[in-house]
């Protein structure tokens, strides 16, 4: 049997584990940091003062102190920074910055997917294609369908 995921490569807690509830809760930061995602900002330099659950995107290059070596990764602070090397097809809402936009992974490097506009009522942009705006609505009214039934925290 395989020790991790396939996909987001989370750690199965194996047979007679001693302290499985680590490799469970690093399971459940991953899960975090990329379910729903919305990263702050595209950056090389990791912040001076992140909280707990900020996300990034590494830059794909010069990237410099506890983020060195971690090129175009997505950086999430859980108190210390953890890496998830992101899959081909990943796309991430980068929020904050002045890279608003949605980008897209590649398999070799982020691109810009589309500038926001406006998300007064719903997703407007400049250019992203039809069919992602459908399925990141069908999302949100999920996510949103789990919270109203309590399955999800608001």
């Amino acid at each position: 049997m395989a020790s991790n995921t396939p996909n987001l490569v989370l750690g199965y807690i194996e047979e007679g584990q001693v302290r499985g509830e680590i490799t469970h809760n690093e399971a459940l930061n991953v899960l975090d940091a990329l379910v729903h995602i919305h990263c702050l900002e595209i950056q090389a330099t990791p912040p001076l003062t992140p909280v707990n659950g900020d996300r990034y995107i590494v830059a794909a290059s010069g990237a410099t102190g506890a983020w060195t070596g971690k090129e175009n990764k997505i950086a999430c602070y859980y108190s210390g920074w953890v890496f998830v090397t992101p899959k081909k097809g990943f796309f991430v809402h980068v929020k904050n910055g002045v890279l608003n936009g949605f980008f897209f992974y590649d398999g070799t490097a982020w691109g810009n997917a589309g500038t926001i506009v406006n998300l007064t009522g719903g997703i407007s942009a400049t250019y992203v294609q039809a069919e992602v705006l459908a399925i990141y609505n069908k999302v949100n009214s999920l996510l949103d369908g789990l919270r109203t039934i309590g399955i999800l925290r608001a």
